[in-house]
């Protein structure tokens, strides 16, 4: 059990480090950090698509990701429920035809460990995962727009957390020197 957990450790810091070349790798062919609008993002379609691949890899090749239960079961079985394996067929197939760890994986697991449904289902799972966490990425990357204004920082707002403390009076230091 300590080996699944440390190997999963290693394939997640396998990925980190990979990932941080990319970025260097990309920032050091723009130009640097400073040098325009793209070169300092280090963020361009490939080296996304690439980070992308290699975190697909990551999940499949750790057995832990498939045996240890779901960080979000809720979520997990919102998906489930609107996941029609039959419409990915295709895209298993090729999957298996073109990932040979993704293949071995499977073969390891399926059906020993786990069905072949619950196999697709928590590789899709983990895969939109992902994608919505390079959306997220990718959001907090771009500038923001000159439409919206930036928030106000004099204030909290709503959220303010003392706001209930004084009612509706501005608040007022409590001593005065």
């Amino acid at each position: 059990v300590v080996f699944k957990d440390l190997e999963g450790a290693i394939t997640q810091a396998d990925v980190a480090v990979g990932a941080l070349l990319e970025q260097t790798a990309a920032r050091v062919a723009g130009g640097g950090a400073g040098s325009g609008a793209e070169g300092g993002r280090a963020d361009n379609s490939e080296a996304a698509r690439a980070r992308h691949r290699e975190r697909e890899r990551a999940i499949a090749t750790n057995h832990a990701n498939w045996t240890r239960p779901v960080a979000d079961a809720a979520g997990f079985a919102a998906f489930c429920d609107g996941f029609e394996l039959l419409a990915h067929t295709e895209r298993i197939e090729a999957l298996l035809r073109e990932q040979p760890p993704l293949r071995a994986t499977h073969q390891a697991l399926v059906p020993a460990v786990l069905s072949y449904r619950v196999f697709w289902e928590r590789y899709f799972y983990e895969v939109e995962l992902l994608q919505r966490q390079e959306k997220k990425r990718q959001a907090l990357l771009r500038p923001p727009s000159k439409a919206q204004p930036a928030p106000q920082l004099s204030s909290w707002g709503e959220d303010d957390p003392f706001a209930s403390w004084c009612g509706a009076r501005s608040m007022q230091p409590i001593l005065s020197w």
